[in-house]
Parts: structure tokens; sequence; C-alpha cells
């Protein structure tokens, strides 16, 4: 007579969710809109209007958004046109 032998697994796993609030968006100079706005990285911009960062820069280009540009050679897109 052989003797049957179960082996149970028990798999237990864990989920950690950070969540952070954001830091401050920057207040920098919309010349179209107002002498402190808020002001968005591209990719940022992207982010808060569901579209990839190409079609911010497409807005851009086309004049379709307010921005700005650093010495640098950064880009800022205004806040506001993106939700009017």
């Amino acid at each position: 007579m052989s003797i049957k032998r179960k082996t149970m697994t028990t798999i237990e796993t864990h989920e950690v969710w950070v969540v952070r609030k954001p830091a401050s968006l920057p207040l920098v100079h919309c010349a179209a809109c107002a002498p402190e706005a808020v002001m968005l990285t591209p990719q940022e911009a992207a982010l808060r209007a569901d579209v990839s960062q190409r079609t911010v820069y497409r807005w851009v280009e086309d004049g379709l958004v307010h921005f700005t540009e650093t010495a640098d050679g950064g880009l800022f897109v205004c806040l506001a046109p993106l939700f009017i």
C-alpha cells in the first residue's frame, strides 16, 4: 500500500502604495495670461492633458498654447489654455 502525500504551498503578497502630494507648481510670467501663471514642463502638461509629449510640442509650434522658454533652453507651457 502506498501513501500519497500532498504538499500545500501558500503564497502571501503585500502591496504598498505611496501617495504624495505633488510639489507646488511654479508660477512663471505668462505674457498672454497674467503676470504670474502656473507653468508646466511639456512632460507634466502631456500628463495633465492626457496626450503625448509630441502633441504638446505640436501645440507650442502651432501657437495653440501659451509658453515661455528659459535662458538655458527649457520650455514651460501655461496650464490655463490646456483646459479651456
